[in-house]
């Protein structure tokens, strides 16, 4: 004798294992490779950063409170980005965007605008610098500025004071959070001073413009540039005064960015004028630059190379 009940008890499990099998493929099918999702599900508020040193720094500050957007995938350029539909409709949730300013962020700032969610630029207190001929590219001020410890820590400031009116009744958390991430990155700045001070090697040549303020704190002397306006190819008038400052300096690295790592500068810059190319990342965000007390401390290594300098 058939036992139907059992049978159609069974048929129920099976429709119901499809339905939840056919649900899972759905789900896996139509969600997008750079889909915005909450790495910290349990933060009281969202905000977004356009760039990885600003996410980090707001990161540290917020703790597990907040969860902090990047808007810049690590390893894309400024210049070029331009946010995905994923990430404008993720927008719509965050309370502020944390972003540089001065031309550097442009697309971040508009898409922000155009969903009505507030911008905070994060240069309060921060002395910026002229940014001469660059200026044709970012506007008159240079906005590289978090590329220094102090600059780091003054922006770390701004956010902390921001998340504090975003969200009052975590005020003295988000206080004892920046305590604690200024006084570690007092430790790294005294490191970062010891080993540009007993550097035999102070001098260097880069793709571009990016490195002004770090080069000025630190006591370093950025010689030249390969470009002489970001994204501008130099004049043959150029180069040969970028080859004269080369050989009259006794240059021997030079420094590309990993966005343009296999450009033409590269190339020329080492089959021509016999130069080791080296990385300096003004953005992080990758295993080696993964902190932004990494991406600081690794750049001045690159260029100092002390041999006791630790990495993080």
């Amino acid at each position: 004798m058939i036992n139907y009940s059992y049978s159609r008890t069974q048929s129920s499990l099976l429709a119901v294992a499809a339905l939840l099998i056919i649900s899972v493929l759905a789900v896996v099918i139509t969600q997008k490779p750079d889909q915005v999702v909450p790495t910290n599900p349990a933060a009281e508020i969202t905000v977004a950063a356009t760039i990885f040193p600003i996410a980090d720094i707001a990161r540290s500050v917020g703790g597990e409170t907040v969860e902090v957007m990047q808007l810049l995938p690590s390893g894309a350029s400024p210049h070029t980005y331009a946010l995905t539909p994923q990430q404008l409709v993720a927008l719509q949730d965050v309370k502020v965007v944390f972003a540089v300013g001065h031309g550097l962020d442009e697309w971040g700032t508009r898409a922000a605008a155009s969903t009505d969610v507030p911008v905070q630029v994060v240069d309060e207190g921060i002395t910026l610098r002229p940014f001469g001929a660059a200026g044709e590219t970012h506007g008159t001020l240079d906005p590289h500025y978090w590329l220094t410890i102090p600059n780091g820590q003054q922006i770390a400031r701004t956010i902390a004071a921001r998340l504090q009116g975003l969200d009052p009744n975590n005020s003295a958390l988000y206080a004892a959070n920046l305590d604690r991430y200024l006084r570690n990155l007092n430790q790294v700045e005294g490191e970062l001073q010891a080993a540009a001070t007993a550097a035999a090697t102070t001098k260097f040549v880069a793709i571009h413009d990016a490195w002004g303020y770090m080069a000025e704190h630190y006591g370093l002397e950025l010689l030249a540039t390969y470009e002489p306006v970001e994204g501008r190819t130099p004049s043959l008038t150029d180069l040969v005064a970028l080859q004269k400052i080369v050989a009259e300096n006794n240059v021997t690295t030079f420094f590309t960015e990993p966005q343009k790592r296999s450009s033409s500068a590269t190339r020329f810059l080492a089959d021509e004028l016999g130069l080791t190319i080296d990385i300096l990342d003004p953005l992080g965000g990758s295993d080696e630059y993964s902190s932004y007390e990494a991406l600081i401390r690794n750049n001045i290594n690159a260029i100092v190379k002390p041999a006791d300098l630790n990495t993080i």
